[in-house]
């Protein structure tokens, strides 16, 4: 599978689960939290969540209203075990 990190996006960790995030100080809302999905993180704007999401079986995102919000649903999520990177 070879999925693309969007521009003025980075990859983190949590709990030794990979994610990507946006650079707040160059990506602008509205935001999206995958959780699963092609990459799993907090995505800026729907042109760049769109591509991995849209058709993956079993795919779970939504809007935010900010990343903080997005920050605590994601960690939330790799905590509960409820992420996972689909094809």
């Amino acid at each position: 599978m070879n999925v693309v990190v969007p521009s003025n996006h980075g990859v983190s960790r949590y709990n030794g689960f990979v994610y990507v995030q946006p650079d707040e100080e160059q990506c602008e809302g509205p935001f999206y939290i995958v959780t699963r999905g092609r990459l799993v993180g907090i995505i800026s704007h729907w042109i760049n969540t769109a591509p991995l999401v849209l058709h993956v079986t079993g795919a779970v995102y939504a809007k935010v209203g900010s990343v903080d919000a997005g920050y605590k649903l994601l960690l939330n999520a790799i905590d509960d075990n409820a992420v996972l990177y689909l094809e």
